[in-house]
């Protein structure tokens, strides 16, 4: 994407191979841990940080080892994801958490974000139940198609 000429801004909790030897004018990367608690940072503090509170978000990926259960409702409280587009997560432990997860989803509806894309991640094994643990969701705007 940066690649394309779109800012980017990645953070992980540890300052990777990645984020040392990067030369991307265009990739920003820094050390934070995103989540609900303890250590983490709030997805709004960082917009703030980054000057993008308040600005057009195209896309957001967030892969946050089992912290968008607890994490996703907060940043819709806090309005961290009204001036997003575009939404990507990696949802962890879906069977276990299935109903918290419907709400979650039930709640990007309320705000105008519909699925667009889904599927089980294959690199985790299959439960007896037949779900697999992980699954990547992607959610747009209703009104990005008119944009």
């Amino acid at each position: 994407m940066a690649a394309m000429g779109c800012e980017v801004y990645g953070y992980d909790i540890g300052n990777t191979h990645v984020m040392k030897t990067n030369t991307n004018p265009k990739l920003h990367f820094k050390v934070a841990q995103i989540g609900s608690g303890g250590k983490s940072k709030q997805l709004m503090d960082l917009l703030q940080e980054n000057g993008h509170a308040n600005k057009s978000i195209t896309y957001f990926k967030a892969d946050i080892e089992g912290e968008e259960m607890p994490g996703i409702p907060i940043w819709i409280r806090s309005g961290a994801l009204n001036n997003v587009k575009q939404l990507s997560f990696e949802f962890h432990s879906v069977e276990r958490f299935a109903r918290k997860y419907w709400a979650i989803i039930q709640d990007l509806y309320r705000m105008g974000f519909r699925i667009i894309s889904y599927d089980p991640n294959f690199c985790t094994t299959m439960s007896e139940n037949g779900f697999y643990e992980f699954f990547e969701i992607v959610f747009r705007k209703t009104e990005i198609c008119n944009e």
